[in-house]
């Protein structure tokens, strides 16, 4: 039996890992990874990082949430999580930190929603 999920452990988590918007505006303008990912060994780079990035998320949420670590929707739960973030950091080139800064507030609560849905229901 699994421990109910903690959305507020959740929320700290995500800023104590720096998913937090900066609000300084020290985002880069444009996306030096789309430019470089034309390049098929940039590509092949890119993925190695993002194969080591992965490992590295997972064993840090493995580590931060141990009791649903085993879960078998625990990967896909992450892996959704961070598109989301990763998403909103790639517009804020277009939109700007203050606007995506105020979607990742909306967003946030409800991702810690659906994952404490999702990990406290049985598999």
């Amino acid at each position: 039996m699994s421990v109910p999920f903690d959305r507020l452990k959740l929320a700290r988590q995500f800023e104590a890992a720096g998913f937090e918007a900066n609000r300084r505006a020290t985002w880069p303008r444009r996306s030096p990874i789309a430019t470089a990912a034309a390049d098929l060994a940039t590509r092949t780079d890119l993925r190695d990082l993002e194969h080591r990035l992965n490992s590295i998320i997972l064993a840090t949420a493995t580590t931060l949430f141990p009791d649903h670590a085993d879960d078998p929707r625990f990967p896909a739960l992450l892996d959704g999580a961070i598109s989301v973030i990763r998403g909103l950091v790639i517009e804020i080139p277009i939109w700007g930190v203050e606007v995506v800064t105020a979607r990742w507030e909306a967003v946030k609560p409800i991702l810690a929603d659906a994952a404490a849905r999702l990990l406290d229901a049985p598999s």
